[in-house]
């Protein structure tokens, strides 16, 4: 994040996000800005930072009077920086700003790193309050074997904040890479987690093709759900965000079992419409078909092991809806294979 971008388009959608995951969740949010370095700002283009003729458009007042308003004040005024934002006071509870530069040390890559260390440390001391941490990265996320940069957050620093105990937002936009790269990277903020929780993004097109991937904490999965369940009956956001899976298949999580209420919103793009069409078959197959015949007889023995050890005591019922989920589970991560 720039003062050059306060309240362009971009800024609308995720106040206008993070306001209604405020609402829904319950949940105080901070934001880390990850300011890039001013050597970074000052050889960038003075065509960048100027979406902001939305304001001329009535629906999105509509969706968020007040957001739209206070926005576009500050478009007026010509008060157009970080520090104004945090001035609106956009949050019911509040919120916590961190605005200290991303570190970046010329031709020295591992003291940068060392460096950057030190500004997530001191990022946590100051967001600690909150339980949500929205990272604002010009670019967003990239692995950190890559080239360094002050414009993107790199994946490990990611997963610290998440092991801190934050639930996490991230916006990432798309690049030029082919789409089946793209995926790929949205799949690789699973990998690097590690955790079995489902991840998503909010995906929006509006001037520009922006992810806004959340990856919550367990103890935040039932307030999210929440707010997912919000999005889904609300037909006026539905138009402006994608509810898409990013952990499924990729990855083995919990959001395999979230894929059926979600079937039909999934990110279809993600197949040519022959590879969708044989998804779509494999997923709806019995569960007695050959894919996954074969785990049959293994699965009931599984079964009886995971409830020995756990000390469960299943119903009849709970057992089949266990041996159920199972097979759901491969059919999906078989598919996700065999479709690559």
């Amino acid at each position: 994040m720039q003062d050059k971008y306060t309240a362009d388009i971009t800024d609308f959608f995720k106040f206008l996000l993070l306001r209604n995951i405020e609402k829904e969740t319950g949940l105080r949010i901070g934001i880390n800005w990850c300011v890039p370095t001013d050597k970074v700002v000052d050889t960038e283009s003075d065509k960048d930072g100027k979406k902001k003729n939305w304001i001329t458009e009535e629906e999105y007042k509509n969706l968020d009077p007040e957001l739209f308003t206070k926005l576009k004040g500050l478009i007026e005024n010509n008060q157009i920086s970080i520090s104004s934002l945090e001035s609106l006071d956009l949050f019911r509870k509040g919120a916590s700003y961190f605005s200290e530069p991303i570190p970046q040390v010329e031709g020295n890559p591992e003291l940068s790193l060392e460096k950057r260390k030190e500004w997530i440390t001191k990022s946590l001391s100051v967001l600690q309050t909150s339980e949500i941490i929205f990272l604002d990265p010009d670019n967003g996320f990239k692995e950190n074997n890559k080239k360094q940069s002050s414009k993107h957050i790199y994946s490990s620093e990611i997963k610290e904040l998440y092991r801190s105990g934050k639930s996490i937002i991230l916006i990432n936009f798309r690049d030029r890479s082919p789409q089946d790269r793209y995926t790929d990277k949205l799949y690789s903020i699973a990998n690097e987690i590690g955790e079995p929780i489902p991840i998503y993004s909010m995906r929006n097109r509006v001037h520009g093709f922006r992810d806004f991937i959340i990856i919550p904490r367990k103890e935040h999965l039932d307030q999210f759900e929440k707010f997912f369940r919000a999005h889904k009956g609300n037909e006026t956001l539905k138009k402006y965000y994608e509810h898409i899976g990013i952990s499924s298949g990729k990855f083995f999580t919990r959001d395999t079992f979230y894929l059926v209420p979600y079937k039909e919103e999934i990110d279809k793009r993600r197949f040519s419409e022959e590879e969708q069409q044989q998804f779509d078959s494999f997923y709806d197959d019995d569960f007695g078909d050959i894919e996954v015949g074969f785990y049959e007889k293994k699965l009931s023995k599984l079964i009886e092991d995971v409830i020995e050890i756990e000390g469960l005591n299943l119903g009849e019922k709970q057992q089949e809806e266990l041996e159920y989920h199972i097979l759901k589970a491969i059919k999906l991560f078989t598919a996700r294979i065999q479709f690559r």
